[in-house]
């Protein structure tokens, strides 16, 4: 084996080294390589070594163990944006895929992102009529045939498979967004302005944790441990998404900013006029402080729902008062008693309908008052 004169291997040694039947094997992280040497006869079992990325001559090579695609990790979710392009009240929400491998929930690997955003995936692109480029001037153009407009997909997941393929054999995840209002992401289409540059941004923010991620998966693992780990934590168990789901909300809508709940703030939670959760059987709002354990208050009432002979206002809508004192004896209907310091809001939709599954309807957020 011969090193170069920084101590690297260069492209060829790292081929060979990566044969399964040589003496060595080699590991490679970024900027850093890190070389086991296999053990002689009779001193235990070969060190096992992670998978992991692979370049020679600058690309990146297809690695054995990312080849599989059964293994891959494949997730749905949206992620919620701070604009309105359909002004209907609440914040748009992208829809958005995740393919990436296995190893990166089993061993903790972390790998580079290969991202594409595109008002095109939900077939938007397809068969549609362009004008013939092929034209004398002052001649009379041909006419242009009619555009196609493609079937609305509400229970597709997958948005794209481009990059898939070439990609995650190779250590990478792909993520695909669709553009607002196309495809199953909220929101209405536009040209230029904040919806259609934005998206993309709040999408990064979540892949780097600095936004909000929306699913509809709770129950349903498969090798996602890191979900598995935090209902178990957090729970011991959950339904899976046809017999219930379980929005949690910890922070108030307040102008711009989102700011953590307080006891000694007050906040009203309004449900519209015909925007009741949407379920078969029943929901509820959970008061939790903030070790998610009950808050005792004078009412004996730790939830509030629809069974509770809810005061609607004069419009049809339906306003909850989440505050630590009454908001006085001809609300207290209304009323989900807080605690004095932090707290959590549990909303669980019991046999939700479509809607609720599919993100057409997403929960209104507690307003300061």
């Amino acid at each position: 084996m011969d090193l170069a004169a920084d101590g690297r291997l260069d492209a060829a040694e790292w081929v060979r080294l990566l044969d399964p039947g040589g003496a060595l094997v080699g590991v490679a992280t970024i900027g850093v390589w890190v070389l086991a040497t296999a053990p002689a006869r009779g001193q235990g079992p070969q060190p096992t070594i992670k998978a992991a990325p692979i370049f020679a001559n600058g690309m990146a090579q297809v690695v054995p163990a990312f080849q599989d695609s059964a293994q891959w990790i494949q997730q749905e979710l949206w992620v919620e944006t701070n604009f309105d392009s359909d002004h209907d009240g609440k914040p748009d929400r992208v829809h958005v895929d995740v393919t990436r491998p296995r190893q990166t929930e089993t061993e903790g690997l972390k790998v580079s992102i290969l991202y594409g955003a595109s008002p095109y995936y939900a077939g938007t692109a397809r068969g549609q009529v362009n004008w013939n480029v092929q034209q004398e001037l002052n001649d009379q153009p041909q006419p242009r045939g009619l555009m196609t407009n493609p079937a609305y997909q509400a229970t597709r997941s997958r948005i794209s498979n481009a990059l898939v393929n070439e990609w995650v054999p190779r250590g990478f995840a792909v993520v695909h967004s669709e553009q607002p209002g196309t495809g199953r992401s909220q929101g209405c289409p536009t040209v230029g302005d904040v919806p259609e540059r934005m998206p993309m941004k709040f999408v990064v923010d979540w892949l780097n944790g600095r936004a909000k991620g929306y699913t509809t998966k709770t129950g349903i693992y498969g090798t996602d441990y890191v979900q598995r780990a935090l209902i178990a934590a957090i729970g011991l168990g959950a339904n899976r998404p046809e017999d219930a789901i379980y929005p949690t909300s910890t922070k108030s809508k307040d102008r711009v900013l989102a700011r953590a709940y307080r006891g000694s703030e007050n906040y009203v939670l309004t449900f519209p006029k015909d925007q009741m959760p949407p379920v078969r059987g029943f929901w509820s709002i959970t008061m939790y402080n903030d070790k998610y354990f009950f808050v005792e208050n004078p009412l004996n009432r730790y939830s509030i729902s629809a069974r509770q002979d809810l005061k609607a206002n004069p419009d049809g809508s339906v306003d909850i008062y989440i505050q630590n004192k009454s908001p006085g004896a001809d609300k207290e209907s209304n009323w989900l008693p807080a605690p004095k310091g932090p707290f959590a809001l549990v909303l669980r939709l019991y046999w939700p309908k479509p809607d609720a599954l599919n993100g057409t309807w997403t929960s209104p957020k507690p307003e300061k008052v």
